[in-house]
């Protein structure tokens, strides 16, 4: 009898312990994807997609190429979007950001 409570306080501790540990590596996972991306944020967008699909979803259902070009006509030539699990993504359509990235030699570290 004495034995089963000590038994299950001890699981019910770890698992609180487990828990806790959870949480705390959720929330520091969050803080630093918040510090990472957050250059992207005064890039215009659509509004803020699916919680897990974000807006990859509607580009799955759409037809190819359909939703970049509709955000490049209401948004311009560079568009931060969200990818799964809100990880910011970005579309760009301007041939001299293209040049810039793919061509010339600004981005050689």
């Amino acid at each position: 009898m004495v034995w089963d409570t000590l038994a299950s306080s001890v699981l019910l501790r770890r698992i609180v312990e487990l828990g806790g540990a959870f949480i705390s590596v959720w929330l520091l996972r969050l803080a630093f994807r918040a510090y990472k991306y957050r250059n992207f944020r005064h890039l215009p967008g659509p509004p803020a997609g699916h919680l897990v699909w974000g807006h990859e979803w509607q580009m799955y259902n759409s037809p190819p190429g359909q939703l970049y070009a509709d955000w490049a006509r209401a948004y311009g030539g560079v568009v931060q979007f969200d990818g799964c699990f809100g990880k910011p993504m970005l579309s760009i359509v301007d041939p001299r950001a293209i040049q810039e990235i793919l061509v010339d030699d600004v981005y050689v570290r």
